[in-house]
């Protein structure tokens, strides 16, 4: 499969990735000779230095002009990065010094996060199962997850709300993981994103104060040790991307020692931090239990859940990434308050709610459940849906999901009317 889609137009990077994963010698060479006939560019080079890396080569090519191909080196694999660094320790890469020293810079920034932190992640993740994301995707790719693993999920959400049992699922990334580990007192712009902000938080700089956050940390705690499922990144993500990923083993190791941890452990899905546009790619959102959404709680609305407006409620939008961010009130704390307050008023067993709230919204997720409610945190994919699809590099990246976010929670067939 591998061999045949090396051959293709354009190039599949994707099989060339796979490629320097099995590391068969003459899968590499055909890389290597497929590789060497695209027009020079970033990600051509990228792959090029990882052929190079696998196969043992000597470094005989020019490398790109492109600063472009420069930034993408800290997403060599871990063993690649100790090579190349080794290499042009050495000098053996005969580079222009000026070049040379590009290199040294960019390995440099790869260096983050400190080992320590990456040894910890590897030690949680250790006691996990296999990734979500199948092994030789771009931690952006929708397309990654496996399908059985989709409709095995899909199905659990199913029986939940055919049983009207109560169920909460998050995800954890690495604003989650941040304010865990005690880094992130702004709710990512939560306090911030109204007309009329706290006057104590505005007094901090629009971040929490110390009581506050243990306040809603342990609120958190809670969101997490009462979810059916916590979704987070698995260890290639902390490796390669984005950055601080390696903050949610490290916050969920801090919080959940011992047998609180262990007790977490089989809700942990290992790479499913991009569930929410997984569902996407896999039309899961055309289908059962996302045909029979009861709420929201977002910035807005998809036209296709319009008709939930009154028994909805609409948040301020991500500061920094929505036009229309700004509300009346902040965020946090008048709205978070007003939202829990709906909850508890609003809120049955059996009801699915959509959520997509932030770091706050995995609280809001808590207190669904709580009222025997189903929640799913599907984050930015409701954005998306909206028509508002700048929100997240992932979807510049995957342009088509629009199209399929434009078509979500309709039936994915129509039935034919009897004459």
């Amino acid at each position: 499969m591998a061999a045949g889609a090396l051959e293709t137009e354009p190039i599949s990077f994707d099989a060339i990735e796979a490629v320097c994963r099995l590391r068969d010698p003459d899968l590499l060479e055909r890389a290597w000779q497929r590789l060497s006939r695209c027009t020079p560019g970033p990600w051509q080079w990228y792959y090029r230095t990882w052929l190079w890396l696998c196969a043992g080569r000597r470094w005989d090519w020019e490398p790109s002009s492109d600063p472009q191909a420069w930034a993408i080196v800290p997403l060599l694999p871990p063993e690649g990065l100790r090579r190349l660094r080794a290499a042009a320790a050495e000098g053996s890469l005969s580079l222009p010094p000026d070049r040379q020293q590009e290199l040294l810079t960019c390995l440099a920034a790869s260096e983050k996060p400190a080992p320590i932190s990456l040894a910890l992640a590897e030690n949680f993740y250790a006691r996990l199962g296999p990734s979500l994301r199948r092994p030789w995707h771009n931690w952006e790719s929708p397309e990654a997850a496996s399908p059985e693993a989709l409709e095995g999920l899909v199905a659990t959400l199913r029986d939940a709300q055919a049983m009207q049992q109560p169920f909460s699922l998050i995800r954890l990334g690495d604003g989650e993981g941040l304010f865990l580990c005690g880094e992130r007192h702004d709710l990512g712009g939560a306090i911030a994103n109204g007309t009329h902000i706290d006057p104590q938080l505005h007094a901090l700089g629009n971040r929490l104060d110390p009581t506050s956050y243990e306040q809603l940390l342990e609120h958190f705690r809670q969101a997490i040790a009462g979810s059916d499922l916590i979704a987070i990144p698995d260890l290639e993500q902390c490796h390669h991307g984005p950055e601080f990923m390696h903050t949610v083993a490290a916050g969920l190791q801090r919080h959940f020692p011992g047998a609180a941890l262990e007790n977490l452990r089989p809700r942990l899905l290992n790479g499913g931090w991009h569930l929410h546009n997984f569902l996407l790619q896999h039309n899961a959102y055309r289908h059962g239990p996302f045909l029979a959404v009861a709420a929201v709680i977002a910035p807005s609305l998809p036209p296709s859940l319009a008709h939930l407006a009154a028994s909805s409620f609409l948040i301020p939008g991500e500061l920094n990434r929505r036009a229309d961010a700004y509300g009346s009130d902040a965020h946090y704390p008048v709205i978070y308050g007003q939202v829990l307050a709906w909850i508890e008023a609003s809120i049955r067993p059996g009801m699915l709610v959509l959520v997509a709230a932030g770091i706050l919204g995995k609280i809001y997720c808590h207190a669904i459940r709580e009222q025997g409610g189903i929640a799913l945190d599907v984050g930015s994919v409701l954005d998306l849906c909206a028509g508002h699809g700048h929100t997240r590099g992932e979807y510049r990246l995957n342009p088509w999901l629009k199209a399929r976010a434009e078509q979500a929670f309709t039936p994915l067939f129509t039935p034919v009317l009897a004459s």
